[in-house]
């Protein structure tokens, strides 16, 4: 495996891993990829892209997600919990 491969897995884990704590939270609240988007000031449809971690999270984006569930970014990035 090459260095350019292995750090697009690494990409697509880290984003699989921020999407599946996203998931988590929203979950843990009942709302729906709407209702969090909505909240956050996003489309639903980006919620939807996210979570499974098809897309990469932009830092203002998942600054306000963190925020619309009261939760510090850490929680989403790292899988810090209170």
């Amino acid at each position: 495996m090459t260095a350019q491969s292995r750090d697009g897995a690494d990409e697509r884990t880290y984003r699989a891993e921020v999407g599946a704590r996203l998931r988590h939270q929203r979950a843990e609240r009942r709302w729906t990829q709407a209702r969090l988007g909505q909240l956050a000031g996003v489309q639903g449809q980006l919620v939807s892209a996210y979570e499974p971690g098809r897309i990469p999270v932009d830092p203002a984006v998942l600054a306000a997600l963190a925020a619309a569930l009261g939760v510090p970014v850490g929680d989403l990035v790292e899988g810090r919990t209170r």
